[in-house]
């Protein structure tokens, strides 16, 4: 089964930001450190298989996704820990890195957990040209199997054709969208939907069991996409309740006679929707 899973890596907690040219340093460092891997292999785990990887560094670290091939969580996730423990260890630009968060997010088809991507925030005061988004690292063979995942996706969106995607038959090439291109965006808005769904319904989880709002859980999965002003009110009642918004407005996609959002909540689950989505478009590239 596949797992991504999501890793957190910072340098001393005294130590300077880095700058754009240091961002752009320690993406290779870690890139070269994780090409090339195929297996990672630990005596008391099964074999677990490197996949591909994302990797955003900014002024303060780096977040990756890595997706790995394993047998149980627990298997992947401290096979991942112990590759990004050993990548940082060898590699003396790095001394003194260590691995904050190491967290493993079950992919519900196999190509959502690679498409995820890690999207690191300048710090205060940091412009965001700071950040080094690095492109995904997956083989062709890989790249063709999520664009055929998206495809299928695409034929379940009903309400909208593709020309809403940019694809207008019978004008020229140059002006619009590839029908390809189109299709993998209607694939994409489909497949974000159980993400985003299960990302609202984890917050939910979250909030009831912390007792807390979005102003004090900056870790939340989709919440912290909502107007921010607005934090000390997302609690685990409103997460609830925006589940469902969330559920209303994403399953009117299947159906051919399209119906707006009825609400702000239906208006703003469909705009983290569109976010959601953008990731996957990754695979189009």
């Amino acid at each position: 089964m596949e797992y991504a899973v999501q890793v957190e890596v910072a340098p001393a907690a005294d130590a300077p930001e880095l700058d754009a040219l240091q961002c752009h340093g320690v993406d290779a460092l870690l890139a070269e450190g994780l090409d090339g891997v195929d297996r990672l292999s630990r005596p008391e785990r099964a074999d677990v298989e490197l996949v591909g990887f994302r990797m955003a560094t900014h002024s303060r670290g780096a977040l990756l996704s890595v997706v790995v091939e394993a047998s149980a969580l627990a298997s992947a996730e401290d096979g991942v820990r112990h590759l990004i423990e050993s990548v940082v260890e060898r590699s003396e630009p790095l001394a003194g890195w260590r691995v904050l968060r190491c967290a493993v997010e079950l992919s519900q088809e196999a190509f959502q957990a690679g498409l995820d991507a890690a999207h690191a925030e300048p710090a205060e005061g940091k412009s965001s040209d700071q950040v080094v988004l690095s492109a995904p690292r997956f083989s062709e063979e890989r790249l063709a199997q999520m664009r055929a995942s998206l495809s299928a996706a695409a034929r379940g969106l009903k309400a909208f054709d593709l020309e809403h995607f940019g694809y207008r038959p019978g004008e020229p090439a140059h002006s619009q969208a590839s029908e390809e291109s189109a299709t993998l965006a209607a694939g994409a808005l489909m497949a974000a939907t159980s993400v985003l769904i299960d990302h609202v319904m984890e917050d939910a989880e979250t909030l009831a069991s912390e007792d807390t709002t979005a102003a004090d859980d900056p870790g939340l999965m989709a919440l912290h996409g909502l107007p921010p002003q607005y934090a000390l009110r997302y609690d685990a009642r409103f997460a609830r309740k925006f589940a469902v918004a969330t559920i209303s407005i994403t399953a009117r996609l299947t159906d051919e006679n399209w119906r707006g959002p009825a609400c702000v909540a239906e208006q703003l689950a469909l705009r983290l929707l569109v976010e959601e989505a953008k990731p996957f478009s990754n695979c189009s590239n």
